[in-house]
């Protein structure tokens, strides 16, 4: 896993974004978790760890993420 992790800082450093604790926490969460997470399951499991992260955070890492085509959006209906 150590070497997953190092590509992930290189990618998003060679794209010009920070490695930070915050970014490199929601990148494990988002990449471990064995279900297809939405944004609000990863912020909340993140809440624990980062009580001051904020929801927008999220958002945007998953948004760095999938243009460094690390995570894909799935197209998932509102309805019931």
């Amino acid at each position: 896993m150590t070497k997953i992790w190092g590509a992930i800082i290189n990618a998003l450093r060679k794209k010009g974004y920070k490695a930070t604790p915050q970014r490199i926490a929601i990148c494990k969460v988002a990449l471990q978790m064995s279900t297809h997470p939405t944004t609000k399951e990863i912020y909340k499991k993140i809440k624990e760890e980062y009580p001051t992260i904020s929801l927008a955070t999220v958002y945007q890492t998953l948004k760095v993420l999938k243009e460094l085509n690390l995570v894909q959006e799935l197209p998932f209906s509102n309805e019931k």
